[in-house]
C-alpha cells in the first residue's frame, strides 16, 4: 500500500490531499488536488492506495475551480460516509 511520503507528494504534484480510510465498498486512498499540466491545469482524483493509481479525474482551468471541486468531493465523501454509518 503506498503511503502520501513528502517524496510521493512532490512526484505526483499534490498539493492538498484528503484520507479515504476505506470500507464497504471503497477503497483506501486519498482525494487529491493536483497540478495536471506545468501549464496552469488542475485536477481532483481519487488516488487508490491499493492499486497505486489515480481515477475518477476532473480537470480544471483555474486552481480556484479546482480548489472548490476538491472540498464539494471531500462534503460528498463526508455526507456518504455519514448515510453509511446510519444505515
Amino acid at each position: 500500500m503506498t503511503r502520501l511520503t513528502p517524496e510521493f507528494i512532490q512526484s505526483k504534484s499534490i498539493l492538498k490531499s484528503y484520507p479515504v480510510p476505506g470500507g464497504g465498498g471503497q477503497a483506501p486512498g486519498y482525494i487529491t488536488l493536483r497540478q495536471w499540466t506545468w501549464g496552469g491545469q488542475w485536477v481532483t482524483h481519487f488516488y487508490n492506495t491499493r492499486t497505486d493509481g489515480f481515477s475518477c479525474g476532473r480537470y480544471y482551468d483555474t486552481l480556484d475551480d479546482a480548489k472548490n471541486n476538491f472540498k464539494n468531493r471531500v462534503v460528498e465523501y463526508e455526507r456518504r460516509l455519514a448515510a453509511f454509518a446510519h444505515d
